[in-house]
Formats: structure tokens, C-alpha cells, sequence
């Protein structure tokens, strides 16, 4: 079976799903609002061209560091929920050389402020497949180091996006896991080459 034929599997089983299940519920059964918390592990990829100039070397791919977040949410309808989150997304190393030889050290801190829309497709009353997109607001601590003994911090102020997927489990009407990946972006100079891939397990409450 292909990829293609086996998406379409899936998604029809869990469309067949959805169905049954919302066959003697109303679409406004599942409003209202929810908050949650959560923790895991991030990682960076970078190029490391905003570190120095035409940078010889990086090293600073998919580096691990333990990341949490708070969010809060109110579900529309069953299918949409806008939710907004504070993560703080782990420290970060990026090592690099530059063509004249000199290596930099950059120490890096993220926040990101997240405003998105939330997708949900329930399976049956306690599972459901969940992706969402938004915007962010990032709020970078940085300390920069070079081999020649000087050092620098300060804090970068950027935009990007988040777009992330994941599953929930209901174990009644108000408690539940989620467990998902995000991948931030920072869009600024040097685009989409300083990504922040965030994976979590979270608890939520839903007042219903």
C-alpha cells in the first residue's frame, strides 16, 4: 500500500469515527473554556549565520534542553479551539568559526509567546487527533562569547510562527493528556534558518 493510500486509510477510519461518534451529540456538546500545563524536550537547528558571518563550521543541530509551557484556551466547537501559550523553550549552545579563523560561543534563552487556531478531529469520547498553527513572538536571551575573550548580552525581539500536531485523552469531561510536537520559527534576517522543534506531554482541564 502506498503513503498516499494508507493517509487515505487513516483519515477515512478516523472521519468513519467521528461520525459515530457525533451521531447523538450536539455540535456545541464539547464547548468551553480549558488551561494546561506541560514539559519536554526541545532541540535547535541552525545554521549559525546571524552568530558570525559566513560561518566555516556550526555546531548546534537538534541540541537537547528541557522546555515548559501554560496555555489557555476556549474550544469554539467540537472541531476549533483558539488557544494561547508561554513556552519557554530551553537553553541553547551554538559554536561557530568564522572565515578568519575566529570561533563565537552564543548562549540562547527562548520564550515564545504563541496565539493559534487548533484543529481537532475526536475519535471517540476520549481520544481525538489534534494539529494547530499560529503566530509567535519571540524573547531571545543571549550571551555572545568570542575565542579573543569578549563578551556580549543582550535580548533579541522577533516574530515567527508555530505549527504543531498531536493526540488527547479525555479521562472524563474535565481531565486530560495531550501529547504533540511543535516546530517554531523565527522569520527575521536570517528566515527560517533558527528552528526550535518542541516535544511534549501536557495535562489539561476542561471546565465543562
Amino acid at each position: 500500500m502506498t503513503i498516499n493510500k494508507w493517509f487515505i486509510a487513516v483519515a477515512a477510519i478516523a472521519i468513519s469515527a467521528d461520525v459515530a461518534y457525533a451521531a447523538d451529540r450536539p455540535w456545541w456538546a464539547d464547548r468551553g473554556l480549558y488551561i494546561g500545563a506541560g514539559a519536554g524536550r526541545s532541540g535547535l537547528d541552525s545554521d549559525c549565520e546571524d552568530v558570525v558571518d559566513r560561518a566555516q563550521t556550526c555546531e548546534a543541530h537538534y541540541e537537547k534542553s528541557t522546555s515548559t509551557k501554560l496555555f489557555i484556551g476556549y474550544q469554539a466547537i467540537r472541531y476549533v479551539a483558539v488557544e494561547a501559550s508561554h513556552a519557554w523553550l530551553g537553553t541553547f549552545t551554538e559554536t561557530a568559526t568564522s572565515s578568519l579563523g575566529f570561533t563565537t560561543k552564543r548562549e540562547s534563552k527562548p520564550r515564545a509567546f504563541t496565539l493559534q487556531v487548533v484543529g481537532i478531529l475526536p475519535v471517540d469520547s476520549n481520544w481525538a487527533a489534534q494539529g494547530w498553527i499560529g503566530l509567535s513572538a519571540l524573547r531571545i536571551l543571549r550571551r555572545k562569547e568570542t575565542s579573543g575573550g569578549s563578551y556580549d548580552s543582550y535580548t533579541d525581539y522577533d516574530f515567527g510562527y508555530v505549527i504543531g500536531a498531536g493526540v488527547r485523552y479525555d479521562f472524563d469531561r474535565n481531565v486530560g493528556v495531550r501529547a504533540g510536537i511543535e516546530r517554531h520559527v523565527c522569520c527575521s534576517t536570517y528566515a527560517a534558518d533558527w528552528i526550535v522543534y518542541f516535544r511534549s506531554v501536557s495535562v489539561t482541564y476542561q471546565f465543562r
